[in-house]
C-alpha cells in the first residue's frame, strides 16, 4: 500500500509540475517582445520533438504516428498565424496566440509518456504433449479452457519443429507423425485450426512458434528426405551441426518462407515467434579454436563477398584472426538477412501479425556466439516483441 501511494505521489507531483511549467512559459513569454516569443514558441516544439524522437529510438510505447501527426497539424497554422504578429503587438495579443500554441506543445509532451500498458502471460506447447488429451476437439477445448484459467493470455504453439509441420502443407509431405489424422468436428483434422479457434474463444492470442534454422538431430540417423543434406551446416570436422539448416543457402531460405507463409496465409495467427533463428553455438576451450557453418554454398559465398583467394578456409580460420572477424560478420549478416526477409514476408501477408524473436539473452553473446545481431534486428523493426532466452529452474 505504501508503495501505491508513493507512485501516486510521484504522478501527481509530475502533474502539478507539468502544469506549473506550462504556466510559467506562456507568463514569460509574454512578459517579452513579440520576436522573443516567436523564439521561444519554436524552441519547445522542437525540444518535444527531440524527445519524442529519442523516446522512439529508445522502444518506449509513446503514442501513435497519426496521433502525433493531428496534433502537428493543428499546430501548423497557429504558429504560421503568430508569425504574421507585428513585432510591437501587444503583450494581451502575444498572449492569446501564444496560450493555444502551448496547449498543443504541452499535448505532445504529454505524448512522450508510455501509454499502453502491456503484460504478456505466454505458454510454449508442444501440440498434444500434455496431461491434455488433444487428440479430439473436448480435449482442445478443456486444454484451452485451462489455460484461460490460469490468465495466459499468449500461446506459443510448436507450428515447426523437428523439420516438421503441425498442419497440412499444401507444397510439403512434411506433417509431424504427432499430428497424425484426428478429428476436430466442425474443424475437420485440423488441429491447428481448432486450437487458434478455441484459444480465440478464450481471448487468448497464438503464435506460430517457428524452430526456424533447426531440423534437430533426433532424427538420426537422417533428417526428413525433403531435407538435403547440402544444406546442413558442418563443423571443422566435417561433422554435421545437429541438423541446422544453411541460411546462406537460397533453397534453405525458399524452404522457411514457404513453411511461414503457408502458416500465416491459411491460419488466423496473431503472431510469428522465431526461434532457432542463428547459428549452433560456438564454444571455444583452452584457446582451442572452435567453430561451424561450414558447407560447399557459404564457404563460396564467403569468399565472393571478401575476396577470399585461399585453398583452405578452415585451414586459414584457425591461423588468422582478422579472417576469423570477417567470417563472423558474413554469418551475422546472413541471419539478420534472413530475419528481414521473414518480416517482409509477414508484414506484405498481415501487417497486424506481431512478430517475435527468442535470441540468446545476452546481447553480445548472441552476436559473437550464436551471430544473432539483435540491434540491428530492433533498430529496423524487424521484430516487434523480444524473447530473450534467460531461463531458471528455481520458480
Amino acid at each position: 500500500m505504501k508503495k501505491l501511494s508513493k507512485k501516486l505521489l510521484i504522478i501527481l507531483t509530475a502533474i502539478i509540475l507539468l502544469i506549473t511549467t506550462s504556466t510559467c512559459i506562456v507568463r514569460n513569454v509574454t512578459q517579452n517582445d513579440y520576436v522573443c516569443a516567436l523564439n521561444a514558441i519554436q524552441d519547445e516544439n522542437k525540444k518535444v520533438d527531440k524527445l519524442l524522437k529519442s523516446k522512439r529510438n529508445n522502444f518506449y510505447d509513446v503514442l501513435d504516428t497519426n496521433g502525433l501527426s493531428a496534433i502537428n497539424e493543428r499546430l501548423k497554422p497557429l504558429i504560421k498565424d503568430f508569425k504574421k504578429l507585428k513585432k510591437d503587438t501587444e503583450k494581451d495579443e502575444i498572449e492569446q496566440n501564444a496560450s493555444p500554441i502551448y496547449d498543443l506543445i504541452n499535448q505532445k509532451y504529454l505524448c512522450t509518456s508510455e501509454s499502453r500498458a502491456v503484460e504478456g502471460r505466454g505458454l510454449w506447447h508442444r501440440p498434444n504433449a500434455t496431461s491434455f488429451d488433444e487428440s479430439t476437439l473436448d480435449g482442445v477445448k478443456a486444454f484451452t479452457k485451462a489455460l484461460a484459467k490460469l490468465g495466459i493470455n499468449n500461446l506459443y504453439v510448436e507450428t515447426f519443429y523437428q523439420g516438421k509441420t503441425i498442419f497440412y502443407s499444401k507444397t510439403l509431405d512434411c506433417i509431424h507423425p504427432a499430428m497424425a489424422a484426428f478429428d476436430y468436428d466442425e474443424y475437420g483434422n485440423d488441429y491447428l485450426a481448432a486450437l487458434i479457434g478455441e484459444c480465440h474463444k478464450q481471448g487468448i492470442q497464438v503464435h506460430a512458434w517457428i524452430e526456424t534454422l533447426s531440423a534437430d538431430e533426433s532424427w538420426s540417423p537422417h533428417p526428413p528426405a525433403y531435407i538435403k543434406d547440402e544444406w546442413l551446416l558442418c563443423n571443422l570436422n566435417g561433422d554435421k551441426e545437429k541438423y541446422y539448416l544453411d541460411p546462406t543457402n537460397p533453397e534453405v531460405e525458399n524452404f522457411v518462407l514457404t513453411i511461414i507463409d503457408e502458416a500465416i496465409s491459411n491460419y488466423k495467427f496473431d503472431g510469428v515467434s522465431l526461434d532457432y533463428i542463428r547459428y549452433p553455438e560456438i564454444t571455444t576451450t583452452n584457446d582451442v579454436y572452435e567453430d561451424n557453418g561450414f558447407t560447399k554454398n557459404s564457404i563460396d559465398k564467403f569468399s565472393k563477398t571478401y575476396s577470399y583467394t585461399g585453398g583452405d578456409l578452415i585451414k586459414d580460420l584457425k591461423a588468422d584472426d582478422e579472417l576469423k572477424e570477417l567470417w563472423k560478420k558474413f554469418k551475422q549478416t546472413a541471419i539478420t538477412s534472413l530475419v528481414e526477409k521473414i518480416s517482409t514476408l509477414i508484414r506484405n501477408v498481415n501487417p497486424k501479425i506481431i512478430i517475435s524473436a527468442s535470441p540468446y539473452g545476452y546481447f553480445s553473446g548472441a552476436k559473437n556466439v550464436y551471430m544473432q545481431d539483435i540491434d540491428t534486428w530492433i533498430n529496423q523493426r524487424y521484430i516487434d516483441v523480444l524473447l530473450p532466452m534467460l531461463y531458471t529452474e528455481n520458480p
